[in-house]
C-alpha cells in the first residue's frame, strides 16, 4: 500500500526543506533473548540484538520507505513537491558492534 502526497510551493517562500531527524534503529527497546547451551553468555546488548534479529526474521519489524521529488515549474515561480511512502516488512539488516566489544 503506497501513500502519495503532493503540494505546490512558491519558489520565493520555500527556504530550506523541512526534514526529519535521521535515526538509526537499534535494539535498545527489545527484551534480552534467553539462550541455553552457550559456552559463554551473551552480553545484554547482544541478547537484545538477537531478539530484534529474530523479530525481523519473523516479519514483525516494519520499515517506512519514503521517496521525495521536487520539480520546478519554469516561468511561473512555483515548485511541485511530491512524496510517496510505503511501509514494508524489514528484510535482513546489518549486525554492527564497536571494535573490541566482544562479538
Amino acid at each position: 500500500n503506497v501513500a502519495v502526497e503532493y503540494c505546490l510551493a512558491q519558489l520565493s517562500s520555500m527556504g530550506e526543506p523541512d526534514t526529519k531527524a535521521f535515526n538509526i534503529p537499534n535494539s535498545d527497546a527489545y527484551d534480552e533473548a534467553k539462550v541455553e547451551g552457550l559456552e559463554l553468555p551473551l552480553y545484554p546488548r547482544q541478547a537484545k540484538a538477537l531478539t530484534r534479529m529474530l523479530a525481523i526474521e519473523n516479519g514483525q519489524v516494519e520499515f517506512a520507505e519514503e521517496e521525495r521529488s521536487e520539480h520546478t515549474l519554469p516561468g511561473i515561480g512555483w515548485c511541485l513537491i511530491g512524496k510517496a511512502t510505503k511501509c514494508s516488512k524489514l528484510r535482513g539488516g546489518v549486525l554492527g558492534d564497536a571494535i573490541g566489544s566482544g562479538k
